[in-house]
């Protein structure tokens, strides 16, 4: 199978919670926050997560670019990771996993041609050759991954915040668990109907100069701590076509919410023990359905930090 560039299609795929990763609607407000935010689970990064009789942990949100504003980890969040004794991360980034999630977005034949038509599938082959996704490869991408090479930035990304901590976690022989397995992921996005995959591909398509300027405010608002401006500069980049609010309810509900459903059931484990720093992207920490509110749900105490 020809080789698909790791710069752009794994950072969509470990970034699934980023802003350009997680369409919805923004036609009002309720389909524009469905996420249900209070004003605690809004804003910052940094929660410290606490539980009787074990030392405290942490949970950082990361944004997966490498602008180096966001490489470089604020005093609070470096105090608290040289802290910690084990560092929890979304998932393992081997070579295993990377391989299996490239033959998982590729179908063996060109299938996506007919699925888009021919004038549709010539735009959208024209933008994937942009992002250097190769011409061969281009027809056999599923309708879910062609639409995350769409929704991440254009630049090449080198290093990321997730891979920086990975790396020197292990550095430092701390031990390291991940919240999901490669075939969780990919089960995620394999589990949204076609007909969802190919709305949202076109509905990428129509918007995709106005996603890819979103880029810039998204990480000024993820400086600014601000998780509930994030959520409103998504909503604004995808547009409100109520054609497709019921497909972006579905990609928010397997993409975003049940896998932050997913990490705090693994995370509890870990915090019972204490001493872990965990890293999710920072959406995962939104609102009523983000990690934070889980845990709190579930009997840990969570605090606001950073």
């Amino acid at each position: 199978m020809p080789r698909i560039p790791l710069h752009g299609v794994l950072l969509a795929a470990f970034a699934a919670s980023a802003i350009w990763h997680c369409p919805l609607s923004a036609a009002d407000e309720a389909a524009s926050d469905p996420a249900g935010a209070r004003a605690e689970f809004s804003r910052g990064l940094l929660w410290r997560i606490e539980y009787p009789g074990a030392p405290a942990s942490y949970l950082f949100g990361t944004l997966h670019v490498d602008d180096e504003r966001v490489l470089e980890l604020p005093a609070p969040v470096r105090q608290a990771f040289d802290s910690s004794r084990g560092v929890a991360l979304e998932m393992l980034n081997d070579e295993d996993s990377i391989r299996e999630f490239r033959a998982a977005m590729v179908t063996r034949d060109p299938l996506l041609p007919g699925q888009l038509g021919t004038e549709v599938y010539a735009r959208v082959d024209n933008l994937l050759g942009e992002h250097g996704i190769p011409r061969d490869v281009r027809p056999r991408l599923k309708p879910w991954s062609a639409l995350l090479v769409l929704l991440r930035p254009r630049e090449t990304p080198g290093i990321i915040l997730d891979n920086l901590l990975m790396l020197e976690a292990a550095g430092r022989q701390r031990s390291v668990h991940h919240l999901e397995t490669i075939e969780e992921q990919i089960s995620a996005f394999e589990s949204m109907p076609l007909a969802s995959q190919l709305a949202l591909l076109r509905h990428a398509l129509a918007r995709y100069r106005i996603i890819q300027d979103a880029v810039r405010p998204m990480i000024h608002a993820y400086l600014d701590r601000d998780l509930g401006g994030m959520w409103r500069i998504n909503g604004e980049a995808m547009g409100g076509d109520e054609a497709v609010q019921a497909d972006n309810a579905r990609f928010l509900e397997a993409v975003l919410f049940q896998r932050s459903e997913r990490f705090a059931e693994r995370l509890a484990p870990l915090l019972r023990e204490g001493g872990v720093f965990a890293a999710v992207g920072a959406l995962h920490l939104y609102g009523e359905r983000g990690v934070p509110s889980v845990l709190s749900k579930r009997g840990f105490r969570v605090t606001l930090i950073y």
